[in-house]
């Protein structure tokens, strides 16, 4: 395949840093890959699925603006911690197109009693299907969440920023030994 002027311009690649080039992903067995830098901004999710990648990377916070938007803000940029992401892209035996992954991150969010920022952990697995329809989104198992793609690259953070937000709780307090508040609460008796 040499179109484009690039051999290999339809393969699953990502972009090394350290190297400063394309690595391309050509072998399709399972493939397994530990990125030391954040996921590369657009991935081909088609791609990656077909060839049956495992990525394991960090993203730090500070890119992830909607759900940095929802967290309490460190004095300093560069203190925004990073999320620890796993994604396993592959095709089960029922033939669904799924990317599985797991993601971790110590985030500070505001106390709704002290308002004051308080430490909490995100540890999620997720299960999707990526799909191509609406109407491919309907016929899914009720185990699998749909991920609409569409053709070419796409951001996939958007995915993981997702959910990171549906992880956070409804309502966060400080334990009541830890919570500034606790003095000016009064009981009942």
């Amino acid at each position: 395949d040499r179109g484009g002027g690039r051999p290999y311009h339809c393969a699953p690649c990502y972009f090394d840093r350290a190297t400063g080039a394309f690595l391309y992903l050509l072998n399709l067995a399972r493939l397994e890959y530990d990125l030391a830098d954040p996921l590369p901004k657009l991935v081909d999710i088609r791609k990656l699925i077909a060839a049956g990648v495992e990525l394991h990377a960090p993203e730090t916070l500070l890119h992830l603006a909607p759900l940095r938007d929802m967290l309490e803000s460190p004095p300093d940029e560069s203190e925004w911690g990073n999320v620890e992401i796993d994604l396993n892209c592959f095709i089960d035996e029922q033939g669904k197109r799924r990317i599985d992954g797991h993601v971790q991150a110590d985030v500070m969010i505001p106390c709704q009693r002290c308002l004051q920022p308080m430490a909490y952990r995100i540890d999620s697995a997720f299960a999707v299907a990526a799909v191509w329809s609406e109407e491919q989104a309907e016929n899914l198992p009720k185990h699998l969440d749909p991920y609409v793609v569409g053709e070419g690259p796409q951001d996939v953070r958007g995915l993981i920023e997702d959910e990171l937000i549906i992880s956070l709780p409804y309502v966060s307090y400080h334990e009541l030994d830890e919570c500034a508040a606790t003095p000016h609460l009064q009981t009942g008796s």
